[in-house]
């Protein structure tokens, strides 16, 4: 039956092949990619009764944790690919994160938006910037305006390496104070939609199977397709 399905979706047999992998547990697939050389799982995940809900603790989660592979989730129809958007943090993701999208981005002919979510605690900028009573609110907004002067400023070497690569590029700064992430994130794809999410686990993932804050939210409660890319462990 799934050979079925399969041919009549009009799969071209000569660029790969159909298995089927039967077991009771994740261990006989983790045990199957061990043996396999490809460099991306591709798994759908269904919208469905809130992701947030079924992704963690589901044969999803196990394949982004427990898989040495990247991984591609497909929350949302794949079409064309135009857009990329990384979600990139220079101060716990390699660089390899941005060299596996332009890899990426060449091979589907698409631009791409590097994006840096800065998440701030209202209590540490106020316990730690401002010490005078005067115009506490100007006080915390130009301090917002100086960090997001100093990332930029930090990003434009990154632009520049992915232009010099014959890529478009653009550069987004999303600030969020005393809010989730991911909140923020629906907030500037509605305006700026990009195909698909590069982001890169903490570079602790392979001992603590463990995302750092900002990856968790932005997987379970962004409705994007994710790419994973996962940060090689010598």
């Amino acid at each position: 039956d799934l050979g079925d399905q399969v041919r009549r979706c009009g799969f071209d047999s000569s660029l790969g092949t159909f298995q089927v992998v039967e077991g009771s547990n994740f261990e006989v697939v983790e045990k199957f990619l061990d043996g396999q050389e490809d460099p991306m799982v591709v798994v759908s995940a269904s919208q469905v009764d809130k992701l947030s809900k079924v992704l963690f603790g589901s044969f999803v989660e196990k394949l982004i944790f427990r898989t040495s592979q990247n991984v591609f989730i497909a929350k949302q129809e794949v079409k064309e690919i135009k857009k990329i958007g990384v979600c990139f943090d220079p101060v716990q993701d390699a660089d390899s994160l941005i060299d596996q999208a332009i890899s990426f981005a060449k091979q589907v002919g698409a631009s791409i938006d590097i994006i840096n979510v800065q998440a701030f605690d209202s209590r540490e900028i106020y316990k730690n910037v401002f010490a005078t009573e005067v115009d506490v609110e100007k006080q915390k907004n130009d301090y917002l305006a100086y960090q997001r002067k100093l990332v930029t400023a930090k990003f434009e070497e990154y632009k520049n390496k992915i232009q010099a690569a014959g890529l478009e590029c653009g550069l987004d700064l999303v600030i969020t104070v005393d809010k989730a992430p991911a909140e923020n994130l629906l907030r500037h794809l509605k305006q700026d939609p990009v195909d698909v999410i590069f982001v890169e686990p903490h570079p602790g993932f392979m001992d603590t199977f463990r995302f750092n804050s900002t990856s968790y939210d932005l997987i379970k409660h962004v409705p994007a397709n994710f790419v994973i890319i996962k940060e090689k462990v010598s």
